[in-house]
């Protein structure tokens, strides 16, 4: 058993028998665990830890590790940031718990990942500031990032069955891995270059939130078949 000091992301907890929390947690260092939190419930405990492992948190704990042991214990932890205001509103935390249900979908126990880390971070610091109108393009954003942290990025610069360039009407298709030219079409999602456009900013931008999307419906069908196809798992988006 070893001692791990991790920074941590708390995407939901549950109540465990009289006096404890089962909470899973994302963390830099080891990826998605799950941590008990042992008497925190207890109107004896001293520790503040039911208030510190409110879903949504960043913090940094203290975790009894053992590999065999499928819930790890926790020990101690302190608040890095509580994301007030996404809690203070009920859109910001629709747009949250969405980024954490496809976050836990594609993601596995003990398998860190910086990039989506890095991601993680930076989509719940937009999701707090931004407009209200765009919370739905920063989720499809984090949605689409996370499959090419996850190796998935689609083929958007060229035709994926012929290699040319992209010209005039082209289309979607999730078994070629991306965009299809007119000669190996038609087949697939219709694109207009547009779509294109919000595709590659989606799927290959770090840093860029986009605005509101002009054809929103189809964007996020595109990428829920991309997923689906690739992670061979039906996704609740």
């Amino acid at each position: 058993m070893e001692i791990l000091s991790l920074k941590a992301f708390v995407l939901r907890r549950i109540r465990y028998g009289e006096s404890s929390l089962i909470t899973s947690l994302f963390s830099e260092e080891r990826g998605k665990l799950s941590v008990i939190a042992k008497g925190a419930r207890s109107a004896k405990s001293k520790s503040g830890m039911a208030s510190i492992l409110e879903p949504l948190n960043l913090i940094e704990a203290e975790v009894y590790f053992k590999p065999s042991r499928e819930i790890q214990i926790i020990s101690k932890a302190d608040i890095i940031a509580d994301f007030s205001l996404i809690k203070s509103n009920l859109d910001r935390m629709e747009a949250t718990a969405k980024v954490f249900r496809t976050l836990d979908a594609l993601t596995h126990a003990d398998e860190p990942n910086q990039k989506i880390w890095l991601l993680l971070e930076k989509t719940l610091r937009e999701i707090s500031s931004a407009p209200m109108e765009n919370l739905s393009a920063v989720v499809l954003a984090f949605k689409a990032r996370i499959m090419s942290a996850l190796g998935y990025e689609p083929i958007l610069s060229r035709c994926s069955i012929c290699d040319c360039g992209i010209e005039g009407r082209t289309y979607f298709a999730v078994e070629s891995g991306g965009i299809i030219c007119a000669d190996c079409g038609p087949r697939g999602i219709p694109l207009e270059m547009g779509d294109v456009e919000t595709l590659r900013i989606l799927f290959e931008t770090e840093d860029l939130f986009p605005g509101k999307l002009a054809d929103e419906a189809k964007i996020a069908k595109i990428i829920r078949r991309h997923g689906e196809y690739h992670t061979d798992k039906k996704l609740d988006w």
